[in-house]
């Protein structure tokens, strides 16, 4: 049998036919290398890009949902008002404003049936407070064609969140929600962590103080512990992030008073400040970014992410157009160094 003949040229003796040489064919695996190379990190940023825009649209669903109910009810949704969502026994009980707000939107409140039912979707929230009644919710009907009508939401930003500190019942039993499918749904942004919502309690003029933590003692605009359940957590949602460790608004390594003023930072107007007493000490924001704001935690999953280094550890509120102090300049970070997603409803 006549073997095969290959000239240097690339070219196949005994048919004729052109062939690739081995230079070729490296060339060729080089060049889609490094296209690839190339398109990989595009493709990764398209596809952030787009995690981005399907968190606004859910944003924006929330809020429209929020309007039209302050519409029709005159008032913010919510079982319980801003100030019972803020006093220190939330703490424990970890129902977020967000999950307080979907009781009214999307509905599921039925009478207390006693023991759970065949899908085990009763859950009972237990008053923390003479003005904390209980409630039980069938989350099987939250959103169904049954409820309220104001929030409608696919399923895969609206389930319960793995790793919320809440000792909310679920068939009787206390629960840490851990991804079994039990516990109240959350509205999800579409990098997997909750949304955080903040329903203002007083417009800043009717009150001394903007944000505090609770509202034990002193009444003001926003109360962290409106959002405890997922801040003071070790682990929240599919990548289990420590929003209290990495989170600025975390306690893990944040005090009071840095936690207070990165609300204010983060939920005030920086369109309309007020001067302080002492002008070295800055300004105030005069009115809320909105009656009610929504918060994604961005690509990082961190709500506000601390330095690694430390070298800040607060958002600071600074007016639009103004300077930080030169002394701080270097430690001071606004909402806008941060990658998290900030809307609002019209009117502070």
């Amino acid at each position: 049998m006549r073997s095969a003949i290959r000239s240097s040229t690339g070219r196949d003796a005994a048919s004729g036919k052109r062939a690739f040489t081995l230079i070729e064919i490296l060339v060729t695996i080089t060049i889609i290398a490094i296209l690839l190379g190339i398109l990989f990190p595009v493709m990764g940023a398209v596809r952030r890009s787009g995690k981005g825009v399907v968190s606004k649209a859910t944003m924006r669903n929330v809020l429209q949902a929020v309007d039209q109910f302050v519409i029709d009810n005159r008032r913010s949704p919510g079982q319980y008002g801003a100030a019972v969502m803020g006093q220190s026994g939330n703490d424990a009980r970890g129902l977020t404003a967000m999950e307080n707000a979907l009781i009214e939107l999307a509905g599921g409140v039925v009478e207390d049936r006693g023991a759970p039912n065949a899908s085990n979707s009763l859950i009972t929230i237990q008053g923390w407070t003479g003005n904390a009644p209980d409630v039980t919710i069938d989350t099987a009907l939250m959103g169904s064609s049954t409820g309220p009508g104001y929030l409608t939401l696919k399923a895969a930003e609206f389930f319960p969140v793995a790793g919320q500190v809440t000792d909310v019942e679920t068939g009787g039993d206390a629960i840490d929600i851990d991804g079994n499918g039990k516990g109240i749904p959350d509205v999800v942004d579409a990098f997997g962590q909750p949304l955080l919502l903040w329903v203002q309690h007083k417009a800043p003029s009717s009150v001394a103080t903007f944000a505090r933590l609770n509202s034990d003692v002193d009444r003001a605009s926003f109360y962290w512990t409106s959002n405890a359940g997922f801040l003071q957590s070790e682990g929240v949602g599919q990548n289990q992030i420590d929003q209290n460790s990495l989170s600025i608004l975390g306690f893990g390594n944040n005090g009071d008073m840095a936690i207070e003023d990165s609300l204010e930072g983060i939920l005030g107007s920086r369109a309309n400040p007020t001067q302080r007493a002492d002008i070295s000490e800055g300004w105030d924001p005069a009115i809320a970014r909105g009656k009610v704001v929504v918060i994604s935690a961005g690509e990082d999953e961190v709500f506000f992410k601390r330095s690694e280094s430390a070298d800040f550890d607060k958002v600071w509120y600074l007016p639009d157009g103004e300077l930080a102090p030169a002394d701080v300049s270097e430690a001071v970070r606004t909402p806008d160094d941060f990658d998290d997603v900030i809307l609002a409803t019209s009117g502070g």
